[in-house]
């Protein structure tokens, strides 16, 4: 059984980072913490770097979390500090459907998501689309990269379908 207390989750956009985090939250008794909403501001406006730099700082050095995010300006602090690092590496077809039903539930108001930035309306465009289609080739080196760099052999799990994420989750 794991008994983890910081546990970072990262992956491509709609692969249910935040799902996860908040069944572990309240599986385990852990503060969440959504990377979006800690980085961006009303209106989509991003921090300084020292502001965001000093964020996550203050957010390593609590005793227990489960942060959802995949910013990579944050794994060179995060990382380090994670007990357990969870990728969740899902096919990016699934990954859009799974924003594009997200943003269209959202706007209808059938459902809302606690991990939006707040004063931030979800916008589904070509380069976001884009960004989703891509971050295998354009983002996912970099969380290997980083991994490899920060990590020191940490507990990593690589999610790749629904079996996987259920043999997680009952893990703990």
């Amino acid at each position: 059984m794991l008994r983890m207390k910081r546990i970072l989750i990262l992956g491509i956009s709609g692969a249910g980072k935040s799902t996860l985090a908040q069944l572990l939250g309240t599986k385990l008794k852990l503060p969440i913490y959504f990377l979006d909403k800690l980085f961006w501001k009303p209106g989509w406006q991003m921090p300084g770097a020292d502001e965001w730099e000093s964020q996550l700082k203050s957010l390593a050095k609590l005793d227990a979390w489960i942060i959802d995010g995949n910013y990579i300006s944050s794994y060179s602090t995060l990382m380090p500090r994670a007990e357990l690092i969870v990728i969740l590496d899902i096919p990016r077809h699934l990954a859009i459907y799974r924003v594009i039903k997200r943003s269209l539930l959202n706007r209808f108001g059938l459902v809302s998501a606690n991990s939006s930035p707040l004063g931030c309306t979800e916008k589904i465009g070509i380069e976001f689309l884009k960004y989703i289609w891509n971050f295998p080739r354009d983002r996912r080196p970099a969380i290997d990269e980083s991994i490899q760099q920060f990590s020191n052999l940490k507990y990593i799990r690589i999610i790749k379908n629904q079996k996987e994420l259920r043999q997680l989750i009952n893990e703990f």
